[in-house]
C-alpha cells in the first residue's frame, strides 16, 4: 500500500534492503513505493484475498444475562474489523424487541417481563427459540453475501439450543462455529451489570426498583434451565472457549484455524482496567520551520515551548487519573474510612529515536515517568 506523501526516491548507492529513504536530490533516481509496516493496514489485494480465503466463522455467544456478552462481542468485532475482516453482530434481544413492536393485537406480549423467560412457559420458549434461529438465518445470509465473521449475540444457554445452531450451520459449506461462553460469579460485577440493564430498552420508562426486581427474576428463570458448555460438546469436538470473570481464567477446547485462534488470542488479552493513552506529534523542529521533509533536526524555539507545555499537561493528567482511581476504589469499598491505597501504575512514555521526539519529552521527570526510546521501522 502506498500512502500519500510517503513516496520517495532512493539514491542509486543506497541499500534497498535497509529501506533507507532519502530526500529527493536528483530527478534520475529510481522510484519506489513504501508502506507503513503496521498490523491491520493492508493493500487492496490483501484485503481481497482475506475476504475470500478460508472458511467463514460464526461466533455464537453463550451465557446468562448480565455476564457481559454484548460488551465482549463489541470489543471482539472491533478487533476483527481492525484486522480487516468484515464482522457483524446479530443481537437476538434487539430482534425480539423489534418483533414485539410490530405485533398489533396479537397473542405475543409486547412487554417481555420475566415471565416471558420462564422455562416452563412453552409458548414463550418456542418464540425465543424461533427468534434465535431467525437471527442465525440473517447472519448466515450476510456471510453468504460477503461477510467473513458473524457474531450471534444471544444466551444460547441450553444444549438443545446449541445443537440447533450447529445443525443449521452444518447445512452450509465452508462455515465454522466457535462458541464463547461468558461466566461471571463476581457479585460486585454482576450487581453493576444488572443496574446497567435498567437504562436499556427493555426497561424504558419503568420504575428502577421494579425494573431491577423484574430483571433479577429473569436471570433466575434462565438459571433454572442453564446448561454450561462441557462434556456434551466435547463428544462431537465442538470448538469452544469459556471466559471466566472476563479473562481471569480461560478454558479452550479444540480451537482450530486462524480466525478462531485470533478470537481466543484477543480474549486472552482482554483488559478492562481503566487506562490513559495520549498520542501527540513532536514539537516543531528546525526542519519544519524551513519546510524540509525528513532529516533529524532539533526542536525550534516554538517546539521547546510545546515540550514544556506537554510536560505540564501530562503531569496534570497523571494526577487526575490517580485521583479518579482512588475515588473509584473508595466507592467500591463503600467505607468513609480511607482504605489502603491501590498501587499506582507506571506511566509509560514512548518516543522514536529521532532528536525531535526525544527532545519533546526531555522536560518529563524520568523519576516520575518511564521514558522508553524505541526503534519502530516506518512508524515515527
Amino acid at each position: 500500500m502506498s500512502l500519500p506523501g510517503y513516496n520517495r526516491y532512493l539514491s542509486n548507492d543506497s541499500d534497498e534492503e535497509n529501506d533507507s529513504i532519502e530526500i529527493l536530490q536528483r530527478p534520475h533516481y529510481k522510484y519506489h513505493r513504501y508502506s507503513l509496516d503496521l498490523p491491520g493496514i493492508m493493500t487492496k489485494e490483501q484485503q481481497t484475498q482475506i475476504g475470500v480465503a478460508g472458511p467463514k466463522l460464526i461466533v455464537a455467544m453463550v451465557g446468562l444475562p448480565a455476564r457481559g456478552k454484548s460488551y465482549i462481542v463489541k470489543k471482539l468485532r472491533r478487533y476483527l474489523t481492525w484486522l480487516q475482516y468484515e464482522t457483524k453482530i446479530f443481537n437476538v434481544g434487539n430482534l425480539r424487541r423489534n418483533t414485539a413492536q410490530l405485533i398489533k393485537n396479537g397473542t405475543a406480549p409486547n412487554n417481555h417481563s420475566h415471565s416471558f423467560f420462564d422455562p416452563n412457559n412453552e409458548y414463550a420458549k418456542n418464540v425465543r427459540d424461533q427468534l434465535a434461529m431467525d437471527s442465525l438465518d440473517e447472519l448466515i445470509y450476510w456471510l453468504k453475501t460477503g461477510g467473513r465473521v458473524g457474531i450471534h449475540d444471544a444466551t444460547n444457554s441450553t444444549i438443545a439450543r446449541r445443537k440447533k445452531i450447529l445443525e443449521r450451520c452444518q447445512r452450509e459449506n465452508n462455515f465454522k462455529v466457535l462458541f464463547i461462553e461468558s461466566i461471571c460469579d463476581d457479585k460486585e460485577v454482576l450487581e453493576s451489570n444488572m443496574r446497567l440493564k435498567l437504562s436499556g430498552p427493555d426497561y424504558k420508562n419503568v420504575d428502577p426498583e421494579e425494573a431491577l426486581d423484574d430483571f433479577r427474576r429473569r436471570v433466575a428463570n434462565y438459571e433454572r434451565a442453564y446448561e454450561t458448555i462441557g462434556e456434551e460438546e466435547e463428544k462431537t469436538d465442538v470448538e469452544y472457549c469459556k471466559l471466566i470473570n472476563v479473562g481471569k481464567k480461560i478454558i479452550a477446547h479444540n480451537i482450530k484455524g486462524y480466525l478462531s485462534g485470533q478470537c481466543i488470542f484477543y480474549l486472552m488479552n482482554l483488559n478492562l482496567i481503566d487506562r490513559q493513552i495520549w498520542l501527540t506529534r513532536h514539537g516543531e523542529s528546525a526542519d519544519n520551520v524551513s519546510g524540509r521533509i525528513g532529516g533529524d533536526s532539533s526542536l525550534s524555539e516554538k517546539g521547546r515551548k510545546f515540550a514544556a507545555c506537554l510536560s505540564r499537561f501530562v503531569h496534570a493528567q497523571k494526577m487526575l487519573f490517580r485521583q479518579k482511581q482512588l475515588e473509584n476504589y473508595r466507592e467500591k469499598i463503600g467505607s468513609s474510612t480511607p482504605p489502603p491505597e491501590p498501587p499506582e501504575r507506571n506511566f509509560l512514555v514512548w518516543t522514536s529515536m529521532l532528536k525531535r521526539t526525544i527532545e519533546t519529552v526531555e522536560s518529563l521527570d524520568p523519576k516520575e515517568f518511564d521514558i522508553m526510546v524505541n526503534y519502530y521501522k516506518n512508524i515515527f
